[in-house]
């Protein structure tokens, strides 16, 4: 594709002339590329996302709110993939052609086709993020689990800290007990 546009370019700057169906035919080709990596990257649940949200929502949080968003764009996918069909549907009736005696109805076939491949994918991700919802375990401080966690051991958020307070404590010999309330650990008398 890139070296056709590239001698179309050449062509048509150059010696004045060029391939009448090449700018068609990289437009199209254009379309089924893009809509074929766009399965692909919904096969592999690598598609482009924002997600600002994600980085301060608990993980059983962000579970919930993919089960909304992947129920969103399968219903758009969807919506698209039935539009697009009916689009096919009516440029075959038409007989048009797009380049070099090529129908427009084949080459849009990739839109009806790509577009219910990814509602149907988004579809088994949204009801695979809901049961990961239902069944993850609540998670702490630093990702670990709640069950998983020592009420002795408490995390700390500054890790100088936490090392001049292990330190004093070596130093004192002085014995730690977790307060209820706090993260930090505090020395009893």
């Amino acid at each position: 594709m890139i070296v056709l546009a590239a001698v179309q370019i050449v062509l048509r700057n150059v010696f004045d002339t060029g391939f009448l169906w090449a700018d068609p035919m990289l437009r199209v080709s254009v379309l089924w590329v893009g809509m074929l990596g766009a399965m692909a990257a919904t096969r592999d649940d690598r598609q482009i996302s924002v997600d600002a949200l994600s980085r301060f929502l608990p993980s059983r949080w962000n579970a919930r709110v993919r089960v909304l968003t992947d129920i969103f764009t399968a219903i758009v996918a969807g919506f698209f993939s039935w539009h697009a069909g009916r689009l096919v549907i009516e440029d075959y009736a038409s007989a048009m052609t797009a380049f070099a005696s090529v129908p427009v109805w084949v080459c849009e076939l990739i839109l009806p086709f790509a577009m219910a491949i990814i509602a149907i994918r988004y579809a088994i991700y949204a009801w695979k993020h809901f049961r990961e919802a239902l069944t993850e375990p609540p998670r702490g401080p630093q990702g670990r689990t709640l069950k998983d966690e020592d009420p002795t051991e408490r995390p700390t958020s500054n890790a100088q800290r936490s090392n001049s307070f292990q330190k004093r404590r070596a130093d004192t010999g002085s014995r730690v007990v977790p307060h209820e309330n706090s993260i930090l650990r505090r020395p009893t008398p």
